[in-house]
């Protein structure tokens, strides 16, 4: 049962919600500061023109803009610094740090991180796609719906993945240790005295057979 104090507040959350904060200070700096990361809008500027000419968008680069053709003209946009992801970037990293789990699943959450830009490169891609293909009718619905709001529920939605798949994992071995196995995939080991393994076939009813020598 989860610790409570006082207010009914559970501790563990209390914890969390701690974390979260400290972790979170590279980003309260930055937006305090103003500071901008050159390389990573150039990186996004980059890879989004490269994505819009591979899916054959007639996209022209002139300088910072990106120029994308629109019925009666053209339509520019460049990548600002909110643009190119670093605060999805920076609170996925703070949520995985933030997480109760162990050194080694929370590198397996920052190896998700290339995901998060990958999926908001994607994001800059389908606004320049959208104008050049439906217009700009409604591009500020689309604008306000998938740039302010799309990136955020994806950043949450893959965090919480992570998190259910960190206590299933956990839940699982645990159990298995309990009973006297590691939980492998496709081989139960038996643990021994000696904190050695060796493995045994597994009937169906989850017990080991013992196998008889023959006389």
């Amino acid at each position: 049962m989860a610790k409570r104090d006082v207010v009914g507040i559970d501790r563990a959350t209390v914890r969390f919600v701690a974390r979260l904060l400290v972790f979170s200070l590279p980003m309260l700096l930055i937006i305090a500061t103003g500071y901008e990361f050159a390389p990573l809008m150039n990186g996004t500027h980059f890879l989004a023109l490269t994505l819009l000419q591979a899916t054959n968008v007639p996209v022209a680069n002139e300088g910072a803009l990106i120029t994308v053709p629109v019925e009666g003209g053209t339509w520019a946009a460049y990548v600002s610094w909110d643009s190119s992801g670093w605060k999805s970037l920076l609170l996925f990293f703070a949520l995985v740090m933030a997480t109760e789990a162990s050194t080694k699943k929370k590198l397996a959450g920052l190896s998700l991180l290339p995901l998060v830009y990958a999926v908001n490169v994607a994001r800059v891609w389908f606004m320049f796609f959208f104008v050049h293909r439906f217009g700009l009718e409604n591009y500020e619905l689309v604008h306000g719906t998938l740039w302010s709001w799309g990136m955020i529920v994806f950043t949450l939605a893959l965090w919480l993945s992570w998190r259910h798949w960190t206590k299933k994992y956990g839940e699982n071995r645990k159990e298995a240790i309990n009973m006297g196995y590691d939980s492998l995939p496709l081989t139960r080991f038996a643990r021994h005295k000696n904190n050695k393994y060796r493995p045994r076939q597994i009937k169906p009813n989850g017990r080991p057979s013992r196998h008889k020598r023959a006389s």
